[in-house]
């Protein structure tokens, strides 16, 4: 068992990982491939390093990068979270992963020199990543998911967090808007709400819609798009019920849905 890389990333952190009591330190345990995995590399490179370097019982602080595809570049950071999700099963959320958050956790353990990221003796990027104690945690297809807590003191004061936000009323620069005239005699594309209700059998065929939401049809190229009746925004993203999100695996790249107030998360987009 080889742990040379564990012991070398400890000095990197420096003595303000002897601070933070209570926490634990995640290390990956790479095992040696087998002769079947070894002859079925896709390159000759990645064969070679499968039986030469990767043959032994590795404790370390990283997890082989993901293979890589021709044409598809990938920044350390990517890569990192690929792996995270590849090799441990893992997956935190975006907010937990940005500098400003694991800035202020750093802040508040007290261990301010704890470094965001060093390079290994091989020169591979190593990011260092606190998981806050108060992070919702679920599972979704085999991936264990981190997430921020919605009442986290570590979240930024002005991240846009409002009920607005949440219920996916996040107008596009392009989405269709209401005149002055319109607004002032209560329209919608000329049309009234109540007759906006009651001319919704035509989008039956439609997905249902979370409560308080309309199709409405522009008159101007035919576009369908959506109305929220008691904000009286409109968008073309397809809004997600309350206190549900809308999130991005960045090991898999597929979108799911999460719930904060349920704590639970599916990918079939939800309707209530």
């Amino acid at each position: 068992m080889r742990v040379l890389q564990l012991k070398q990333a400890i000095r990197k952190l420096g003595s303000d990982l002897q601070k933070l009591k209570g926490h634990f330190l995640l290390a990956s345990v790479h095992l040696p491939f087998g002769s079947e995995e070894i002859r079925s590399a896709p390159t000759e490179r990645l064969a070679r390093r499968r039986k030469e370097v990767f043959n032994q019982i590795d404790l370390c602080v990283t997890a082989p990068p993901p293979e890589e595809v021709p044409g598809e570049p990938q920044d350390s950071q990517s890569a990192a979270r690929s792996s995270l999700g590849e090799s441990c099963g893992i997956e935190i959320s975006d907010m937990i992963f940005k500098k400003e958050v694991q800035l202020a956790l750093r802040a508040k353990l007290g261990v301010g020199a704890l470094p965001l990221q060093f390079s290994d003796t091989n020169g591979v990027d190593i990011f260092t990543v606190i998981l806050p104690d108060d992070a919702n945690v679920s599972k979704v297809k085999g991936l264990l998911l981190f997430t921020e807590s919605p009442t986290a003191d570590y979240l930024k004061k002005d991240e846009p967090r409002s009920s607005e936000n949440q219920k996916g009323l996040v107008t596009r620069r392009d989405a269709p808007r209401t005149s002055a005239a319109e607004e002032k005699a209560g329209l919608v594309q000329g049309k009234t709400i109540r007759e906006w209700e009651a001319e919704q059998d035509q989008f039956a065929e439609q997905p249902k819609l979370p409560a308080g939401w309309l199709r409405v049809k522009s008159r101007k190229d035919g576009s369908v798009y959506f109305w929220h009746k008691e904000s009286q925004k409109a968008t073309f993203e397809v809004p997600l019920p309350e206190g549900w999100m809308k999130q991005t695996s960045k090991s898999t790249g597929k979108v799911y849905y999460w719930n904060q107030k349920r704590k639970i998360s599916v990918f079939e987009r939800p309707t209530e």
